[in-house]
């Protein structure tokens, strides 16, 4: 008897050394458990987070795309095709060719018998010629130019010839390819040369490069005394 009291006393002193070990044991795997749950918590929460920037990152990069595409847009709207670019490219020819044709009549007119440097006055079968060959006035871009005193006075000369031949002075002005206004503006220049050399010489000469045309004929103009007045308009 006292054999099975010592046995069962060792069996219990056992069983209470087991159960606290379990129980450790059981303690222990809860703990791992709880931390693998928050784990796996957190784990989802980045995950979350990693698609929320993910949806956000292609949002925007959509956005710049589409304003990319907009813009490329815009710059093949602005940029000239090809049909467009030969027509500007006529265009711009045809200007440059029009320029050419209008400074070789430019060329033409600084030539002819009202040239800047070497005018002289036509006889009268010189004018007769050129009002026969002038059926139809000139237009305004065959006018004389004269950049000159000389100029000046020889157009002069020619439009007195021409309206002494002339019905008009409009009908004869238009003949000759002058300008009626252009040649009352100069008139005081070649009057003054013509009829008062003498004060005409006393004027500072004119420079077309330093002095504007209309200057000098208020000079001119300033120029011309009562006495000059009755040798231009004598009574």
């Amino acid at each position: 008897t006292s054999k099975r009291t010592k046995k069962g006393a060792a069996v219990s002193q056992n069983a209470e050394n087991v159960a606290p070990t379990a129980t450790h044991e059981m303690a222990l795997l809860r703990h791992q458990l709880e931390a693998e749950k928050e784990k796996g918590a957190l784990k989802d929460d980045t995950i979350n987070l990693l698609k929320e920037d993910k949806a956000y990152l292609q949002s925007e990069l959509a956005r710049k795309d589409e304003f990319i595409r907009e813009l490329i847009s815009n710059k093949k709207e602005e940029i000239p095709g090809p049909s467009r670019y030969l027509d500007m490219n006529h265009t711009q020819h045809k200007r440059k060719k029009t320029q050419k044709l209008e400074k070789s009549d430019e060329s033409d007119d600084d030539s002819s018998v009202l040239s800047d440097s070497s005018v002289e006055l036509p006889n009268k079968s010189t004018v007769r010629k050129h009002m026969r060959q002038t059926l139809v006035p000139k237009s305004d871009h065959a006018r004389v130019r004269v950049k000159n005193i000389k100029g000046i006075v020889a157009r002069y000369k020619l439009a007195l010839e021409a309206f002494k031949k002339g019905s008009s002075m409009k009908a004869a002005f238009e003949s000759l390819g002058l300008d009626r206004a252009t040649i009352a503006r100069t008139a005081v220049v070649a009057e003054l040369k013509l009829a008062a050399p003498e004060a005409f010489d006393t004027i500072a000469p004119w420079n077309e490069r330093v002095e504007k045309l209309s200057t000098f004929i208020v000079r001119c103009r300033a120029a011309i005394s009562s006495d000059i007045k009755e040798k231009i308009f004598p009574k």
